[in-house]
């Protein structure tokens, strides 16, 4: 919400739909909520702040970089062992549950570029040639990602609830 007044500049001046701004601010609610949920987990767990906030810093890089790696490294056996391009369903398994590529799908399906899709090898040739992937997820894979981004909170808000112990009373 803090960056609401630097949104409503961009939509005075134009070039930003009332859409886009709303999408992307519910965008990022929806990654704070998922890096809060697995916050509170994480608290729940460990009786130490410095544990738990370390545990939750290696989380939260793991799911930035090390999606982005092991995706790299998938790909890359993928292409020794068949010499062919790899499953879409690679690719998508592993930046499912990655912010940053929910955030560059958002931003590539509101300039309406493909960037993004070539990028991280999300392209529409798998679904002219294979029909493999739908649509939804290759020409909006940011909403793909808030789902599965919210399936999370929930299921760690649900944890986090039955890990957290009950008042003791005096």
């Amino acid at each position: 919400f803090a960056t609401m007044p630097v949104f409503a500049i961009l939509f005075y001046f134009g070039g930003v739909s009332l859409f886009s701004l709303f999408a992307l601010e519910i965008f990022f609610v929806i990654v704070a909520l998922m890096v809060g949920s697995i916050s509170i987990f994480f608290s729940t767990i460990f009786k130490k702040t410095v544990m738990s906030m370390v545990v939750v810093y290696l989380i939260i890089g793991f799911l930035c970089l090390g999606t982005l790696a092991s995706a790299a490294i998938a790909n890359g056996m993928f292409w020794t062992y068949y010499e062919t391009d790899p499953s879409p369903w690679i690719n998508v398994f592993f930046y499912i549950g990655n912010p940053g590529v929910g955030f560059l799908s958002i931003i590539d399906s509101q300039i309406g570029s493909s960037i993004a899709k070539q990028l991280f090898n999300i392209n529409y040739h798998y679904v002219d040639n294979s029909g493999v992937l739908p649509s939804i997820i290759i020409n909006r894979f940011w909403i793909v990602n808030s789902i599965f981004n919210l399936i999370i909170s929930a299921i760690f808000i649900w944890i986090s609830s039955v890990f957290v112990k009950k008042p003791v009373k005096k």
